[in-house]
């Protein structure tokens, strides 16, 4: 891969080959010598990939990846055949789109109002790009005046760091006419730019996109979004399930944090998204559970945290995140989580005691 792969994609795309052959390939195939792979031996790790929840794209992926690997092979001499070409591809699922009808997105843009993404919500409405595009926007790709954005190129995120890079195909370079409210909405979000420019001073850095962080970094997919829950409010088991629901209308994945599910007061009830019923949230296969022991001590820099994976293909996802963003676990992490969840456990409870009584003194 190194002499073949590398040179002919981009990084990115060259580390998720990497992962493949690593997390699946070699330990599956790695102990068959090259020129006595069977069509039977890859069919049976296809089949294998999917029983352990994989789902059908990602397999035929995984067998894409082979076949690339087999034909170089044959190209060199050290196999007679492709026998990733003889296997049966997993039938795909095809899962219905279902788009927002127009209740729903004003019931979205009523819920964005204000915030300071509200445009990146408005454009993708208005414009219907892709998520990635719409965090690649540059404002040297966008003319106000005549009211046109261009898509040109891309951000590539690799190893924690960016560079710019063509689209990879001629198809993802066009240009949009931006409706009225779209429009308005870009005006607003330059002049909010502009003040949080102002605000961060010397700790602002400047790479000319649209949307970033409040220090002007690029953003990422898993930046847009909104994690907090200011009131303190414990969601119902009824509510949670409408949250599944939509999960499995749109094969999305659930991440939910519940860091500081043990800081739950008398009253209320702490319900683990991934103990939902099976059969409306498809189980586990589709959470990802974060958890954190000593948040509920307020304790900063232990560095141990917990993410309860649902399946195997999360954990394959997770794994193939970079280092830098999965983070390291600290020895004193390790200390303090075995305490908190372990002997210190009956002094959070009695502190949450004291919270609560402090609460209904505030209230009445």
């Amino acid at each position: 891969m190194e002499n073949t792969a590398r040179p002919s994609v981009r990084a990115s795309t060259y580390e998720s080959y990497a992962g493949v052959v690593r997390h699946h390939l070699i330990p599956d195939l790695g102990r068959i010598r090259l020129s006595r792979l069977t069509p039977d031996e890859v069919q049976g790790m296809l089949n294998r990939k999917l029983e352990a929840g994989l789902s059908p794209r990602r397999v035929d992926y995984l067998r894409g990846i082979l076949h690339r690997a087999l034909n170089q092979a044959l190209r060199w001499g050290l196999v007679g055949r492709n026998v990733a070409g003889l296997v049966r591809s997993p039938k795909q699922v095809r899962y219905e789109i279902h788009p927002l009808d127009p209740d729903e997105v004003k019931a979205l843009l009523a819920e964005v109002r204000g915030d300071r993404l509200e445009a990146l919500f408005v454009l993708a409405i208005a414009t219907g790009m892709r998520r990635g595009e719409l965090l690649d926007l540059r404002w040297e790709d966008v003319d106000l005046p005549r009211r046109v954005l261009h898509v040109r190129r891309a951000l590539e995120r690799y190893q924690g760091a960016y560079r710019l890079v063509e689209p990879k195909s001629s198809r993802g370079v066009r240009s949009i006419s931006l409706p009225s409210f779209a429009f308005h909405a870009l005006e607003r979000q330059r002049t909010l730019q502009a003040v949080e420019r102002d605000r961060a001073g010397s700790v602002w850095t400047e790479w000319g996109f649209g949307f970033t962080t409040q220090i002007g970094l690029p953003l990422d997919g898993s930046m847009v979004g909104n994690p907090q829950n200011p009131t303190g409010r414990s969601f119902t088991r009824n509510e949670l399930a409408g949250v599944a629901a939509i999960a499995r209308a749109r094969a999305l994945t659930v991440v939910s944090d519940e860091i500081h599910a043990d800081l739950t007061l008398p009253g209320a009830a702490h319900v683990a998204f991934a103990t939902l019923d099976a059969e409306r949230c498809r189980g586990l296969s589709r959470t990802s559970t974060l958890l954190f022991a000593s948040k509920d001590f307020d304790l900063a820099g232990p560095r141990c945290a917990v993410a309860a994976l649902g399946s195997d293909a999360l954990l394959e996802r997770f794994e193939r995140f970079p280092a830098h963003a999965r983070g390291s676990l600290a020895a004193l992490g390790m200390v303090v989580a075995v305490a908190t969840w372990g002997p210190a456990y009956a002094w959070l409870q009695a502190a949450v005691q004291v919270l609560a009584s402090n609460q209904d003194f505030l209230v009445v």
